[in-house]
């Protein structure tokens, strides 16, 4: 299994959020095959791992963007408890979305790109996690996962939708999967 780096590192850092960019919580990432999976950990502008959980480790969007730029690596937002990152694992197929995740991601008035593969969404927001909600397998390839606190998001500013980050009520926008999936 190859990873094309510079795509899945691409940033197109123009369309990133500028919100996000005026929060010190960036880190980098390198796509890494670990068990014939691609990983994605997080990395400091020094080279060493990341934590989720230390801010030390964590940088400006300026450091971590022109260090992603120096060493082809990508960039990536750690979540506190004030914006909720979403993850839709393989639901774009050619130029259409699966059918499970169509009403979900119209429903989502907020920012949403190309996840680093280029088949699956990222996106973020502001609100609240349903509470019934648990991170899931929809079908054979598709995941869809949301978190709030302690992990990060990969941004690559390949935007599919919208330019800011807003409150969305994610309860009214999730709830076609919650006894379905």
């Amino acid at each position: 299994m190859g990873i094309d780096e510079k795509y899945y590192t691409r940033i197109f850092e123009n369309n990133i959020p500028g919100e996000l960019k005026k929060i010190d919580h960036w880190v980098n990432w390198k796509p890494l095959i670990i068990k014939g999976n691609i990983t994605k950990p997080p990395i400091n502008v020094k080279g060493s791992f990341a934590s989720v959980t230390d801010k030390n480790t964590w940088s400006s969007f300026e450091d971590a963007y022109n260090n992603a730029v120096k060493k082809n690596m990508g960039i990536g937002f750690v979540l506190t408890g004030d914006y909720i990152g979403l993850d839709f694992d393989h639901v774009i197929l050619g130029n259409a979305y699966k059918e499970w995740s169509v009403p979900i991601i119209n429903c989502l008035d907020t920012y949403l790109e190309k996840s680093p593969s280029g088949t699956g969404i990222r996106g973020l927001l502001k609100g609240k996690i349903p509470e019934w909600f648990v991170n899931r397998n929809i079908d054979e390839t598709s995941r869809f996962e949301m978190w709030d606190n302690k992990r990060y998001i990969t941004i690559t500013g390949d935007a599919i939708k919208n330019e800011k980050i807003n409150y969305v009520d994610l309860e009214s926008c999730v709830k076609n999967i919650r006894n379905r999936y």
